[in-house]
């Protein structure tokens, strides 16, 4: 997935970028939000890049009851933003 980090501010700046993945419906108790992945960036006044992210399957593997690692079918969103506050973007999955 891809997402557009933009500079408006007069200022040079350098911006991390977080992509959360939330599990809305899981046999076990998941966290409301999980890092999945991070990216930081540079970015000039004015300026805009494109930040790509790749998720394999393996980020949406989750513990079971018998504590092994298990792929559930299921629904999910990514969000992604500048922290967990601040997220830009709420994009199934």
């Amino acid at each position: 997935m891809e997402v557009d980090a933009i500079n408006t501010g007069r200022l040079a700046t350098e911006e991390t970028i977080f992509l959360f993945v939330h599990d809305l419906v899981s046999t076990v108790a998941r966290p409301l939000l999980e890092l999945k992945a991070w990216a930081k960036v540079a970015l000039d006044p004015n300026q805009s890049k494109v930040v790509a992210f790749t998720l394999p399957a393996e980020s949406f593997r989750v513990l079971d009851e018998n504590f092994e690692s298990v792929l559930e079918p299921g629904d999910f969103y990514i969000h992604v933003g500048l922290n967990r506050s601040q997220r830009r973007s709420k994009i199934p999955a």
